[in-house]
């Protein structure tokens, strides 16, 4: 019986994994959107690079201090992949 319990989690796990990679063979991208779009990322380091202050970024783009910051840094979803990089 413990066995039986302690298999359920692990099967669960694989299914989600399988519906993931499915999803994404359908080009599907799972998860929550991205909120700054390569629009508003261009919007972002231009005025940054001519020294505008963060705050008033996020006035202008209409994101979060937060979201402007990882953006600006690369950090979490705007963080560039390997491939990228070259």
């Amino acid at each position: 019986m413990a066995i039986a319990l302690a298999e359920a989690p692990r099967r669960d796990i694989s299914r989600d994994q399988n519906g993931l990679e499915a999803a994404r063979a359908r080009g599907k991208i799972p998860g929550r959107p991205k909120v700054i779009n390569d629009d508003k990322m261009a919007t972002i380091k231009a005025p940054r690079a001519k020294g505008e202050s963060v705050r008033e970024i996020v006035r202008a783009v209409d994101v979060s201090p937060t979201s402007v910051y990882y953006a600006l840094n690369g950090i979490g979803a705007y963080a560039m992949k390997e491939e990228d990089q070259d």
